[in-house]
């Protein structure tokens, strides 16, 4: 039987861990890491502003674009200031985002790890179905109150409807009339 000293044996305080690289040859001389090993716990660092961050709370639910365009839900774990990097502006106002994912199968775990992936986090929602306009549409009266200009239906003639604005994604905004009306259907002016 083979003996093995126990200087050559390296123990690792959890299991599983996962041998990522080996950084030595057989029958070479160690004079630096020998391998580099990750944990069982899979973690996905994103990136995001500083205004899109103040948004996001640890617990937060996200959605993550697998590379077979499937999407798989993963947690956000952690909301922190970005840590500058040499060479980079420290107060670049970046912040990174960790997420846990939900379980995944081995082969999702294989085609995510090193590669990009889309994350979604949803930071609010309507209770149900709005009224939105698209954004452009949305102008400021002279005492900075929200408002939109809707058409009549009648030559060219237009009224401005004052409306709390609520919401806004994908270039539309959530409004409900504050002084006037307004309801589905009715055109409004965009970008004059």
């Amino acid at each position: 039987m083979t003996y093995l000293a126990a200087c050559e044996i390296l123990y690792l305080p959890g299991l599983p861990r996962r041998v990522d690289e080996v950084t030595v040859s057989r029958g070479t001389s160690i004079t630096g890491s020998v391998m580099r090993v990750s944990g069982a716990t899979i973690q996905i660092s994103a990136s995001a502003s500083a205004s899109d961050a103040k948004l996001m709370k640890v617990g937060n639910a996200a959605v993550l674009s697998m590379q077979d365009d499937s999407e798989h839900g993963a947690t956000v774990t952690s909301v922190a200031v970005a840590e500058a990097k040499e060479g980079t502006d420290a107060a670049s106002g970046r912040f990174t985002i960790l997420l846990t994912p939900d379980d995944l199968t081995p082969g999702q775990l294989q085609s995510i790890q090193g590669s990009n992936l889309r994350v979604i986090i949803p930071v609010s929602s309507t209770d149900g179905e709005v009224l939105a306009v698209p954004l452009a549409a949305l102008t400021a009266g002279p005492g900075g109150e929200s408002r939109v200009e809707v058409s009549t239906g009648y030559g060219k003639k237009t009224v401005l409807v004052e409306v709390s604005a609520g919401l806004a994604a994908d270039g539309y905004v959530e409004v409900q009339a504050v002084d006037g009306s307004l309801e589905e259907g009715d055109l409004v002016v965009a970008g004059r």
